[in-house]
């Protein structure tokens, strides 16, 4: 979990775009085709989330623990971000 940290929407999406084909089974001496990875846009929208969660618990010393990593405060999280973006867009305050 602590690698989410490193990873950026931007490196989400590169990698999105190049890890559907894996590499060739090279174990049994044949090169054998392999089907395409699957992964869907939710699952691309749910790593993104985790790792600004990882990043917003560093920036405040938050230890990262499999509980704050659950779907329900993930799903917190980014309600909250976008309340405080919008607020921000708004310029509310």
């Amino acid at each position: 979990m602590d690698d989410l940290a490193d990873w950026e929407d931007d490196d989400w999406d590169r990698w999105a775009t190049s890890y559907k084909k894996p590499d060739k089974d090279l174990t049994t001496g044949n090169l054998v085709e392999q089907q395409a990875f699957q992964l869907t846009v939710k699952s691309l929208k749910r790593l993104k989330l985790a790792s600004a969660l990882v990043r917003y618990y560093e920036s405040v010393s938050i230890p990262l623990t499999h509980m704050n990593m659950k779907w329900l405060v993930l799903k917190s999280f980014d309600a909250q971000m976008k309340a405080m973006k919008d607020r921000k867009k708004g310029g509310g305050g």
